[in-house]
């Protein structure tokens, strides 16, 4: 029994080896890892949901003035950008040529369907979010692909019906 204790004593005097130590810092080291790209991902996730929802908001305002004016109005000239303003003060409403992170640009264009010339057919709602990702929204009211289209990605998505006919409808994925 005595012997037995001179062993503890000693082994609690000498402390832990080198290669202890270095495993619990390469734990260590992957934890932290994991758990900073955890953050960085549900940061990412909270920046496009957030382009997400200015992008509903402008897409209902937008709706809301077509309803009481009879047209689309779009972000192209600063007379229609500030009627938008009055709609939904609350965004920052930009051109298609001058969008920076948190303007909403809202394109409008025609469509030709069976030979037949649409204006005001499509409108499409795009904005960029903090992490880099553009969210729009658009609306195709005639032709065969008639419906509301979600887009994501890095190019500008608010081209022309072709690109947005593509997206998923219903909701973004």
């Amino acid at each position: 029994m005595e012997r037995r204790r001179d062993i503890t004593c000693w082994r609690a005097e000498e402390g832990f080896s080198l290669a202890e130590l270095s495993v619990v810092l390469v734990v260590l080291g992957v934890l932290l890892v994991v758990a900073v790209s955890a953050f960085q991902g549900a940061a990412r996730a909270a920046q496009i949901s957030a382009a997400r929802q200015r992008v509903m908001i402008a897409f209902r305002a937008e709706s809301a003035l077509k309803v009481s004016t009879g047209l689309y109005l779009g972000t192209a000239t600063e007379e229609r950008r500030a009627l938008l303003r009055t709609e939904e003060p609350g965004l920052d409403w930009g051109s298609m040529s001058e969008s920076n992170h948190e303007d909403v640009v809202v394109r409008v264009g025609r469509i030709t369907v069976a030979g037949m010339l649409h204006r005001q057919s499509w409108v499409c709602v795009e904005t960029v979010s903090e992490a880099g990702a553009r969210v729009a929204v658009a609306n195709l009211s005639v032709g065969p692909n008639a419906g509301t289209y979600y887009g994501e990605g890095t190019a500008r998505l608010c081209r022309s019906p072709r690109v947005f006919t593509a997206w998923p409808e219903r909701s973004w994925s």
